[in-house]
């Protein structure tokens, strides 16, 4: 239990969301003492909608289905093979009540800044969002679980923000949505063409009198179920067999053309990149609605004079917005922490080993927010395992924790396989990725 007098704790974890109550279990299960802290007063992260930083809403559901959606236990039988905001956040609180966590975490404490004292220690400070004082702690070690889908992380391009500036039209970030119903009986521009952006468009199209999806560039589109099984899970499949990549990848191109079809028939240009080249789209009703003309594609945004927005395809009509959601994505920040910190992580050049371990800071971890064409849960419950390994052996180390040490400034090894060959370093192949960390938990510990 967290004591107002401490000022050190051996190991702090910061957010309490799926990836650092993963990481407090494993802790916790190792026998290692930590604190957590947590900027809102109840655990969940962004599947708490109540948390001003989450960007969730009621009808929000689960990319992923729930045979890759888990920390340990998978979850129950009853529950829908894609769960709900709200079941999604049941299986955290039950998580954390599970491994008895939220004793172990100070609530409401948001982190303002890091100082490193030495080689071996952190100054944490943070403020006590109820009261408003300031306090800090000293720990050895520090573990970031913030997260990337945040309300203070969200991004829209500078171009498209110069276009919007002074048009007088109401525009939000994809992370600010909630209620479909605020846009009834208007025009509604959706800007994206990322699951964010679908779920929004199929959701505002049920109420508004039109609904525009601006698109840069053209996605795959892959159905949410294939065979009868969610498309994650048949994927998840695929992968156990013996058949080589290139033929699964002929199969998932003709089941996608037999339940969706090309995206070139969307009209809106070539696609210039394989099917899982990139995160695909999954379609969960967006055809429907575009077939049946309740959402309209468009081409990228090229002018905004006044209430009047016209598209940079050829033919493509001007029209008369009235609100705007910029399904434009999140930036990978953490602002607490100063830049010589920051820049390896975002740099995909640096050495980032196995996307936890700091390359020049021995006590500095992050279960960072890899994208998958899966459920992403696994993997924080993966990473907490690397760190816990780490930290187990950190008191009593071998030959194999020096080696890691003085060799973290090397390359890191293909975590994608033969997928995501257009995105960044942290869209990795979920087997590839759990794999290597599972040899490194092996390979530390002798």
């Amino acid at each position: 239990m967290y004591s107002e007098g401490s000022t050190f704790v051996a190991n702090l974890v910061i957010g309490a969301g799926p990836a650092g109550l993963a990481v407090m279990k494993e802790l916790k299960c190792n026998g290692l003492p930590f604190l957590g802290l947590e900027s809102h007063e109840e655990i969940g992260g962004l599947w708490n909608i109540r948390n001003p930083q989450s960007p969730a809403y009621p009808n929000l559901t689960t990319n992923s289905s729930k045979s890759t959606t888990y920390l340990d236990k998978k979850a129950p039988h009853d529950w829908p093979s894609y769960f709900s905001q709200k079941d999604a956040y049941r299986y955290l609180i039950d998580f954390a009540e599970r491994y008895t966590l939220s004793s172990e975490i100070r609530f409401n404490s948001k982190v303002t800044k890091i100082k490193k004292q030495d080689a071996n220690l952190w100054s944490v400070y943070f403020t006590d969002r109820k009261s408003g004082q300031e306090h800090n702690i000293t720990t050895n070690n520090l573990v970031v679980c913030t997260g990337v889908h945040t309300t203070s992380n969200k991004f829209v391009p500078l171009e498209l923000q110069d276009k919007f500036n002074g048009s007088g039209i109401e525009c939000i970030h994809s992370s600010q949505f909630k209620d479909p119903s605020s846009y009834a009986g208007q025009c509604v521009l959706i800007v994206g063409f990322g699951n964010s952006a679908a779920d929004i468009a199929t959701a505002v199209c049920t109420v508004a009198k039109r609904t525009l999806l601006s698109a840069r560039s053209v996605p795959w589109v892959i159905p949410l179920w294939v065979l009868g099984l969610p498309a994650d899970q048949f994927r998840g499949f695929a992968n156990y067999t013996s058949i080589p990549f290139p033929i699964q990848n002929i199969v998932f191109h003709f089941l996608q053309r037999l339940y969706i079809g090309h995206p070139e028939n969307l009209g809106l240009g070539p696609i210039h990149h394989d099917l899982l080249d990139r995160l695909p789209v999954s379609d969960r009703g967006l055809m429907r609605a575009i077939r049946q003309q309740r959402i309209r594609l468009c081409g990228p945004v090229d002018r905004v004079e006044g209430n009047a927005v016209s598209f940079k395809l050829r033919g493509e009509p001007i029209e008369t917005v009235d609100k705007v959601i910029f399904a434009t994505g999140y930036k990978r920040d953490y602002p607490f922490l100063d830049d010589e910190f920051l820049q390896p992580l975002l740099q995909e050049d640096k050495a980032f080993p196995l996307l936890i371990f700091h390359p020049n800071q021995e006590n500095l971890f992050f279960a960072s927010e890899v994208s998958v064409p899966q459920g992403s849960w696994p993997l924080f419950a993966k990473q907490a395992q690397a760190i816990a390994s780490y930290l187990k052996v950190e008191g009593r180390p071998g030959n194999n924790f020096y080696r890691f040490n003085d060799t973290r400034d090397r390359k890191n090894p293909d975590y994608k396989g033969r997928i995501f060959r257009c995105e960044d370093r942290y869209h990795v192949d979920p087997n590839i990725y759990a794999k290597q960390i599972d040899r490194f938990c092996d390979w530390i510990r002798r």
